[in-house]
Order: structure tokens, then sequence, then C-alpha cells
């Protein structure tokens, strides 16, 4: 039997509007995904952190940055005495000084970070020792020392840059140190004078900030005392060199406190 073009044709059509109402009723496989956003915490990429602000490197595990201009610092320690006052029997240092504090200050600058140029002054008293000791028991004086020097002083800072700052100096100065007797309303006061050749110095200063620093120190003067002044109640004060000269020192050892290191 013949089919008919029309039925054919109907056929077809009923078939394809199925199909084409299926395909639309039919919701697509995947829907579109919207395109990440980088994440730069985890992206792999290793980001240098910024550098610490310049007012809080000191703070952190930094060392200060060296540097120039003013510079100040005090030395305090214990002053132990050796050699000579003068030649001649019992001359020695140990006959009449006994341990010394020793307090001295600095003042000065950093021409440059390794170089600082300045003055110095300072005080030290402490008790009397040996011969005289004995001689003001059995005069039952009470008698101590006392003592200036003033000078002039150079550094060289070995590593300005670091946490720990080595540093060496030498100075040459002008020393008086005087021995006081008191009994009563009677006193009686011997004081020697000279000239400290040498301030042979070194320590390490620890810059725990911008502005601070501390460390230990050693001292050794060296000197020679060329005159003396005796003076007593109701007496004439006696100002005479002394004939027999020798050379003495101080070594002191202590803590010294800088600012501006």
């Amino acid at each position: 039997m013949a089919v008919r073009p029309a039925l054919i044709f109907a056929f077809f059509a009923a078939f394809g509007g199925r199909a084409q109402v299926a395909a639309a009723q039919t919701p697509p496989d995947s829907e579109p995904k919207a395109t990440p956003t980088p994440d730069p915490y985890s992206s792999g990429v290793v980001q240098e952190a910024p550098p610490p602000p310049p007012e809080l490197e000191y703070r952190g595990h930094l060392p200060p940055p060296a540097r120039v201009g003013f510079q100040a610092a005090l030395r305090g320690g214990l002053a132990v005495a050796m050699g000579d006052t003068f030649g001649g029997p019992r001359g020695e240092m140990k006959e009449r000084f006994g341990g010394q504090g020793s307090f001295v200050l600095e003042l000065g600058a950093k021409v440059t970070p390794m170089l600082f140029v300045g003055v110095y002054g300072g005080l030290q008293t402490g008790s009397v020792s040996g011969m005289v000791d004995e001689q003001c028991t059995r005069a039952r004086a009470d008698c101590s020392i006392f003592g200036q020097r003033l000078g002039a002083e150079v550094q060289l800072h070995l590593t300005p840059d670091r946490r720990g700052n080595v540093w060496i100096g030498y100075g040459f100065g002008y020393e008086n140190i005087g021995l006081s007797a008191t009994r009563g309303p009677e006193s009686t006061d011997q004081s020697l004078s000279g000239l400290e050749y040498a301030h042979l110095m070194a320590g390490v200063d620890l810059r725990i900030e911008e502005r601070l620093g501390i460390g230990p120190f050693i001292d050794l003067a060296i000197g020679e005392y060329s005159s003396q002044r005796i003076a007593a109640t109701g007496t004439t004060t006696i100002e005479q060199d002394l004939p027999l000269r020798a050379t003495h020192q101080w070594l002191t050892i202590g803590a010294r406190l800088v600012a501006m290191p």
C-alpha cells in the first residue's frame, strides 16, 4: 500500500515537535561557573614582608645604625692605687690610698662613626691605707681621700654599627688628690698634683637602644705627682715641689653609661 506523502510529512512534523519540546524542557548539563578570584595568601608566591618603621628598628633584632655627633658618657667603678707616690722609703701608693670610688664624665662628639674626640672630668673618694691609716688611728683622727682629674681623650670605636660596640681609648690630663685628717676643731690637709701622661681605656658599649648604651670598661691611668700642698689649722700653708718623683698608676674597673652611642 502506498504511503501518502501528506501522512509522512505529518508524522515527521509531530515527532520533530516533541523532540524540540523535550530539548527545551531538559535542563542543561552544567551551569557556567564564575571565574574564581585569585587569593594572594594561597597563591604560592612568596611575598617579602615590608621593612619595619625606622623608629622601631632598634626595638627589634636590628641594632641602631652607626651615628656621628654629640655623645656623653658617665663611668663609675672601683680604683686601686699602684706604683709610688714619690721616690724614697715608704713612698708606695698603697701606704696612703685604699680603694677609691671613681666617677668620670665624658663630653664630646663622634666626628666619624669610629672616632670620638672629647674631654673628661672626674672625682674620686675613698679611704686611707697602710702607714697613713696607722697614723690616723693613733691620732684618733677621721681621715679620708678626695681627688679630681681633668683632661682630653680620643676613642676608637671598632664596631660602631653593631649591638656590642667594642672601643679603645687614650687620654691625658691633670690630677689632684688630697688627704684630709680631722680631729675636733683641728684639721690637716695634704694634696698631691701632677700630670697624667696616659689613660689607657677599653670597653664594650651594649647599645640597648638608639639613644642609650651600657657596658663594662677598664682604665689604667699613669702619672707622676710633681708638687704638694700642706695646710693645717693655725699654721702657714706650705706649697713645694717634690724633690724625688716617681710613677704611679690607678687601675679602675667598672661600668659605663653612654648617651647617643
